[in-house]
């Protein structure tokens, strides 16, 4: 180690020489700009063994190499950053289930994601979210809004990113009962926000302004596991019944508006 000094400082011993000689010659030469740039450069010349040295120092007495140390700062950062945004989405899913009334031992999770795009084409509309697999979403979890009203279910879900298909696009059906006089029914998907109320027995009362409340959907793997959630998902529009034979049909309209949401929930699996 001291031999290691010695060398060092013999060295920025000779480079400061050599820098001052320069310097004077520089006064003597004038100002003349090309002589200068060629002992500017003659300076740095010199001068870069004492940076050489002192990071060579460093390096060994402290025994790990600079870029090395960045990186290990970089992942501390980084690791300090997860665990705070972990315990903001633990404390967001906690507010959403007790705003949703979901029991505390039921094993769902509730995550508040961001809208990143709105597309309509053909009567189909889809979302796609700002988050995906990393905080556990799949393919049929529900997605639903503020207001507990059903905006559809995921259909594909990859790393930071997941798409939706609202659930009033022609490929989606679910069952729904109505609401407030009850009664069972199924649900299709029409396109552009309406919905075909089907196997509607006969005797059931469906009247203009009741709501269709989800009950559950052919891709949902969550509904089983959220007993207590009442998401609605319709309005039934007037006059738009009609029998046929045991059962009746009809007609509601999603009360979701897909195009003017921000935000979204989705209801997974912990």
């Amino acid at each position: 180690m001291i031999l290691l000094a010695s060398i060092v400082k013999k060295r920025m011993r000779i480079a400061a020489a050599g820098a001052a000689a320069l310097f004077f010659v520089m006064l003597v030469v004038g100002r003349s700009s090309r002589p200068i740039s060629y002992l500017r450069l003659g300076i740095v010349h010199l001068l870069s063994p004492i940076a050489d040295a002192g990071a060579f120092v460093a390096g060994y007495v402290t025994g790990v190499p600079e870029q090395e140390v960045r990186a290990l700062q970089e992942d501390s950062r980084q690791l300090t950053v997860a665990r705070a945004e972990k315990a903001v989405l633990a404390q967001e899913n906690e507010s959403l289930r007790r705003l949703l009334g979901v029991q505390e031992d039921v094993a769902v999770q509730i995550v508040g994601v961001g809208v990143l795009s709105y597309t309509h084409m053909m009567g189909i509309e889809t979302l796609v979210i700002g988050a995906g697999q990393e905080v556990g979403i799949a393919e049929g979890d529900i997605v639903i809004d503020e207001h507990r009203s059903l905006v559809g279910h995921v259909t594909e879900a990859a790393a930071g990113s997941a798409k939706v298909s609202v659930a009033s696009n022609p490929d989606v059906t679910f069952s729904a009962e109505l609401v407030p006089l009850g009664g069972n029914v199924l649900i299709r998907g029409l396109g552009g926000r309406g919905l075909a109320l089907e196997l509607i027995p006969y005797d059931t009362p469906l009247r203009d302004g009741d709501f269709v409340l989800w009950t559950q959907g052919d891709r949902s793997r969550n509904r089983a596991e959220v007993p207590g959630t009442r998401i609605f998902a319709g309005r039934v529009i007037k006059g738009a019944a009609a029998s046929t034979g045991a059962f009746k049909t009809g007609r509601a309209v999603l009360l979701a508006d897909p195009a003017a949401l921000r935000h979204v929930l989705v209801i997974t699996g912990r």
